[in-house]
């Protein structure tokens, strides 16, 4: 039987980030390789499932990159995004 594993992330806003909106910084192509690489370490472990916070900054990019790795190499992956309030 496979086994639902999970993970779930939220993060900072842009505003809190070093590199603010800047993703193009050097910190903010440092965050996005750091999030892949745990993203496919987790899944390289079984997990299947990610749960998002879908809020600016740390939470999209989070996403975007799971979305990467889902397009890319494990289309099996899900992600689920879950708004921190109804205006989100």
């Amino acid at each position: 039987m496979n086994r639902i594993r999970t993970m779930a992330f939220a993060g900072h806003r842009p505003e809190s980030l070093p590199f603010g909106e800047n993703e193009l910084s050097a910190s903010g192509i440092m965050l996005k390789a750091k999030l892949l690489t745990e993203i496919m370490d987790r899944v390289s472990e079984g997990c299947n499932t990610f749960y998002c916070g879908a809020a600016r900054g740390s939470d999209i990019i989070f996403a975007e990159q799971l979305l990467l790795l889902k397009a890319t190499e494990h289309p099996s992956i899900k992600l689920i995004c879950v708004l921190p309030h109804e205006d989100q």
